[in-house]
């Protein structure tokens, strides 16, 4: 690359230095190129075998011309293929590719190179979002205004007519549901559902679901065993939001969601799909329950909520409240009285609670070894994660694990 590009004016830095850094972090492949079309980043001026943009210029014209065009562009005409392009100031252009989305095997780059005359062809991965703030950085270091990141990758991802098809679908769906004489559910089976999981009311849940209303619902594939599991993804979200905004913490209701909807999508049949998404609800209303028992009906307070969040997410670390409170702007002695009064227990007490119960589920859900499973959890040690779990569960861990002292389904 070349580290000779000059910055524009108003320009924070030389486009070339911020190029420098960034092929640190994502070595991917680069080429900056004049007004004319000449590479100013290779030293090798000649037609290098491996490289598109030397053995195929329709190729590299087309990608200069689109950049040169918008300024700023994810040209995505070959996907899963990708290549970004950014202009530079003074005529030059960055071109950066090619990347694939996702991992290119050996047929498909050999096909790749074959369609633009070279030997062989190195096809990197990359993910869109990655490429796209790369080229958002290199832009706004030049002083350069750049869109929003998810507003640029819809620019360039959004398929071309989309909105049309869409407005098509929503009439074929309203034309079969008014020949059909069958509508969609309304508004109050879905409220039910979600009052219940807030309310952890499993009997009212139970009613909810067995509605009438229950059998109406869309279609959201042409394929019935796809449809039931984008409803039941649809159903696994509404009842760990309802958890959520129960009070539950964020963190540990979204792994409960990514658990179920990866379950959803290993079934085989509508049924299995909409059963594992009865499952989650009655699971959220559940841990609602045994959480508003805790805290004698109360909802926490912000802080407490931002406490009890910060713990979920760093159970490997040590965790006490005069290091919770620093992270969440609180004195010890203020949040540990606000979280025993909204919450029903000290933080210490939670700690040790959460952490407890993870490792239930590691220990009869994974093969790790306990004293893995102890330094994962934030244990100083195996033995003090013996001694604990002992004194909470009654059993070691590692009778736990092999079937002792778990309590019976029902």
């Amino acid at each position: 690359m070349s580290h000779s590009d000059g910055g524009v004016g108003g320009a924070a830095r030389p486009p070339g230095l911020t190029l420098g850094l960034l092929s640190q972090i994502l070595p991917l492949p680069f080429h900056v190129f004049d007004a004319q079309g000449n590479c100013l980043s290779r030293l090798n001026l000649e037609r290098d075998p491996w490289d598109v943009m030397t053995t195929d210029p329709e190729l590299r014209v087309a990608l200069l011309a689109e950049t040169r065009e918008k300024r700023l562009v994810i040209a995505c005409a070959e996907r899963p293929v990708l290549y970004g392009g950014a202009t530079l100031g003074g005529g030059r252009c960055l071109i950066v590719g090619p990347v694939c989305l996702g991992t290119p095997d050996q047929a498909f780059s050999r096909l790749y190179a074959a369609r633009h005359h070279a030997e062989g062809v190195a096809i990197m991965p990359c993910e869109a979002r990655k490429l796209a703030a790369l080229l958002m950085i290199v832009k706004e270091s030049m002083g350069e205004p750049v869109p929003p990141l998810t507003s640029f990758l819809d620019e360039n991802f959004l398929p071309r007519g989309a909105d049309d098809r869409v407005t098509r679908r929503i009439l074929q769906v309203h034309e079969r549901r008014v020949m059909s004489s069958r509508p969609h559910n309304p508004d109050e089976f879905e409220s039910a559902i979600i009052d219940a999981i807030a309310a952890g009311d499993a009997e009212g849940l139970l009613e909810a679901l067995n509605s009438p209303f229950a059998s109406m619902r869309g279609e959201l594939s042409g394929d019935p065993l796809r449809s039931a599991k984008n409803l039941a993804v649809v159903d696994v979200t509404l009842a760990t939001r309802a958890a959520i905004s129960a009070g539950l913490p964020a963190e540990e209701l979204y792994a409960v969601g990514d658990g179920f909807i990866l379950e959803i999508e290993e079934c085989r049949s509508p049924e299995e799909a909409a059963s594992l998404a009865r499952a989650c609800a009655f699971r959220c209303a559940r841990q609602v329950a045994l959480s508003k028992r805790g805290r004698k009906g109360r909802a926490p307070r912000l802080l407490v909520r931002r406490a009890r969040d910060y713990i979920e997410e760093h159970f490997g670390d040590k965790l006490d409240a005069g290091i919770i409170a620093a992270k969440v702007n609180a004195s010890g002695n203020y949040l540990a009285r606000l979280f025993k009064q909204d919450m029903g227990e000290s933080i210490r007490s939670y700690v040790q609670r959460r952490r407890i119960e993870l490792a239930c589920a590691m220990l009869v859900h994974s093969q790790r070894p306990i004293s893995e499973i102890a330094e994962l959890l934030g244990f100083c040690s195996q033995s003090h994660f013996g001694h604990i779990f002992q004194g909470v569960t009654g059993t070691s861990p590692g009778h736990y694990r092999s079937g002792g002292g778990r309590p019976r389904k029902a």
